[in-house]
């Protein structure tokens, strides 16, 4: 109950100040950015003269060179300031740019796979590669339309934790109705490093304390979400799997011959695994740390989600990787995992999970698709849903009173042995 309360009171607090920061830039405008760095110029400055009175008295060679970066860049930004915020209007102008490509990229996938609807998905690409490159050439927009684009984000996203904050203390039964409400995700540069920033705590909590307990009794669970992370590499942004009567549903690039575009595209290929051997499959040989995280459905619900499994089955054809007409062509993950648990892979016949796209149909898209069915989805605003964004949204139902998600493993090499 106190971790409740705590959490509770954290969201409050961080959704209140989100609140008040993000009324002041879409009042200010171009005046609360313009102090936004000045204070970030002292705050280095500040940081800079304190790390060099440390030095002195301790002679810290190694922390000479940042301590001098400190000072230079905090006094650069106050006198030139004006050039850090021409800095910003290039990257927002880059963050909206490649979200059209993005949605462009998305648009050509859905038409050579022919779905259906996918002429406003070309229409919003065209006006953010449009919108993006006028922000590049500076037209168009000023520090006045920047700074009410991104208040009016960080008001939405403020109040939405503070509703967090709310329904953390509020027993289920009071909000089932609210489940299917609006849920506005963190950008997509801070959910992209969640998985891998949870890992890293969790193996240095283990570190201090080996015997610390991480593995709870899933039996109460009827669905459970995989959320995998690897220590280095694209692993590191993390995978997102179904598990439902001890058989993990995963999704992704697992064709080794169709992928193309650095790995990001491919034949989308699902696979029905036994949860049993897939799990010391991914730690084993993988090297990987899986969050578990045990939904408890109503049977009204558990049923949606079972339909919803058939119905993207009903759209497959068995397929076979690599090894399993030649058990020494095993270099490929699907070959790999097939020898090791007999895996059945699929592929789709037709439809937006006939190509995978790691930044629009991805393992996340199709889980999302099926829990969404429960009344577990979230609004897709920027068109890229990240597993950290996915986490981020399971971390906080876990944390509720009597919520959802009733319970939360992590299995890495430490919490197995």
């Amino acid at each position: 109950m106190k971790r409740n309360i705590y959490n509770s009171v954290y969201y409050c607090v961080l959704g209140l100040i989100l609140i008040v920061i993000s009324t002041m830039a879409i009042i200010q405008r171009d005046n609360f950015l313009m102090r936004v760095f000045d204070v970030l110029g002292w705050i280095l400055i500040i940081n800079g003269f304190h790390g060099l009175g440390v030095f002195i008295k301790r002679h810290l060679k190694g922390d000479l060179f940042n301590i001098i970066i400190n000072i230079v860049i905090g006094f650069f930004i106050i006198i030139y300031t004006t050039i850090p915020i021409r800095l910003l209007f290039a990257i927002f102008a880059l963050y909206i740019t490649l979200n059209g490509v993005v949605k462009f990229i998305t648009y050509l996938n859905y038409k050579k796979d022919k779905v259906d609807r996918r002429f406003p998905v070309l229409c919003g690409a065209i006006f953010l590669i449009i919108y993006g490159l006028a922000l590049f050439l500076g037209r168009y927009v000023d520090a006045n339309v920047m700074m009410i684009f991104i208040g009016v984000y960080g008001l939405f996203l403020g109040i939405n934790y503070v509703i967090d904050g709310v329904f953390t203390v509020v027993p289920q039964q009071h909000k089932d109705s609210l489940k299917r409400r609006i849920r506005i995700p963190v950008p997509i540069f801070i959910s992209a490093i969640i998985p891998k920033v949870m890992m890293d705590y969790i193996n240095e909590r283990l570190a201090v304390e080996p015997k610390e307990k991480f593995l709870d009794d899933h039996d109460h669970a009827n669905v459970e979400i995989f959320i995998h992370v690897s220590p280095d590499g694209f692993g590191t942004i993390g995978h997102c799997d179904i598990c439902i009567d001890n058989n993990v549903i995963s999704y992704g690039n697992y064709d080794y011959d169709s992928i193309r575009l650095c790995e990001s595209i491919g034949d989308g290929v699902i696979f029905v695994a036994p949860r049993e051997s897939y799990i010391p499959f991914c730690i084993e040989v993988d090297k990987k740390t899986i969050f578990s995280y045990g939904v408890r459905l109503t049977a009204k619900q558990l049923e949606s989600v079972k339909a919803e499994i058939r119905k993207i089955f009903e759209n497959t054809y068995q397929w076979y990787p690599h090894s399993y007409k030649n058990k020494d062509d095993c270099n490929d993950y699907a070959s790999k995992l097939y020898l090791r648990t007999k895996t059945k892979f699929y592929k789709f016949k037709k439809g937006r999970f006939k190509t995978y796209f790691v930044l629009g149909s991805n393992c996340v898209k199709l889980a999302e698709t099926i829990m969404g069915k429960a009344g577990m989805d979230i609004i897709d605003l920027n068109g890229i849903i990240s597993p950290g964004t996915y986490q981020n949204y399971l971390e906080k139902e876990y944390q509720r009173i009597n919520g959802t998600i009733i319970t939360k493993n992590i299995y890495n090499i430490l919490t197995i042995k």
